[in-house]
């Protein structure tokens, strides 16, 4: 079964959410599309970043910017 799990500060959550899956090389798309327009201090992202593979995940940043419908 696939899941799918949004949250907008995955650092409180990731360990939960490794609870409810099994981690072990499970793989995530991090999606980096909406902080490209952010300014200044990006501190929260590396938490989030930090906590998912801190949890276990294996990440691969992602961005739709400049892709094709395709892609």
């Amino acid at each position: 079964m696939k899941r799918l799990f949004l949250t907008s500060s995955v650092a409180y959550v990731a360990h939960d959410i490794a609870k409810r899956t099994n981690t072990k090389g499970l793989k995530l798309a991090f999606i980096l599309t909406p902080t490209e327009v952010e300014e200044g201090d990006l501190g929260w992202l590396r938490k989030d970043r930090e906590a998912l593979i801190n949890a276990g995940f294996e990440l691969t940043d992602y961005t739709f910017t400049g892709k094709t419908r395709k892609e």
